[in-house]
């Protein structure tokens, strides 16, 4: 905690491979993180326990999501369902109901983005689940059917790694591998008026690097605008 000489609470890890991401549910009961063997864990939030509890506390459900590994998360109906993207074989975005067994639990399984789905959000009040691909493309996918009702390619020139919408849900904000931002208005871009739905781009908001993986020779990673964070009259963006 800020200011905390020691961690609060300490969870355990589903392997022990990296984690590429962390998101909490809207009422900070539920965490969830995905890693790079396709693995997805969900926590339950803990208060401070007794300096004496040494043993971390396991994930309440693990879901194995993608084949190869999972790049975003997103919690849908009030913390109760889980959408997974990523890559390997198969769908590219599955949603999992955490109130079923692990065997029954994926509902939805969608195939998009040619074969690696890089970002995720939920839009509750449009009823929208949005995703980015890492051919710089965007999809709406209506979560009452889920049914993909809009494609958009080249939104970015590569990656887009990252998802954000505003609080009233009537912009949608972008960043990509290729370190640029860019500001969309969801109605538009949702009915396929891509080239007047953007309002707003900021270039080379954060550079773009390219780098050699840990542990790897030749596996060579792009990194641009990483993660945005939205607030009702701004927003915050690191890479």
């Amino acid at each position: 905690g800020f200011g905390a000489p020691q961690p609060l609470n300490h969870y355990s890890p589903l392997s022990a491979a990296p984690i590429s991401k962390v998101i909490f549910e809207p009422e900070g009961r539920l965490f969830a993180a995905c890693e790079g063997t396709g693995l997805c864990g969900v926590w339950l939030m803990e208060s401070q326990r007794t300096s004496s509890s040494s043993t971390p506390s396991k994930a309440m459900d693990i879901i194995q999501g993608n084949s190869k590994r999972i790049y975003s998360l997103a919690f849908l109906n009030g913390g109760t369902m889980l959408a997974t993207a990523g890559m390997g074989s198969g769908p590219t975005i599955r949603v999992w109901d955490l109130l079923l067994p692990s065997s029954k639990s994926c509902v939805a399984a969608l195939s998009l983005h040619d074969g690696t789905a890089n970002s995720l959000i939920h839009m509750p009040e449009s009823k929208l689940l949005v995703s980015g691909g890492h051919r710089g493309d965007i999809s709406f996918t209506d979560t009452r059917t889920w049914r993909t009702i809009r494609s958009i390619n080249s939104v970015h020139k590569s990656n887009v790694r990252a998802l954000a919408a505003d609080p009233s849900e009537q912009l949608l904000v972008s960043g990509g591998t290729d370190g640029d931002i860019k500001v969309w208005d969801v109605r538009r871009l949702r009915d396929g008026d891509g080239e007047s739905a953007c309002v707003q781009v900021i270039e080379a908001a954060h550079e773009k690097g390219t780098f050699l993986r840990a542990g790897s020779a030749t596996h060579i990673g792009t990194y641009g605008v990483m993660d945005i964070l939205p607030t009702a009259s701004s927003f915050y963006s690191c890479g």
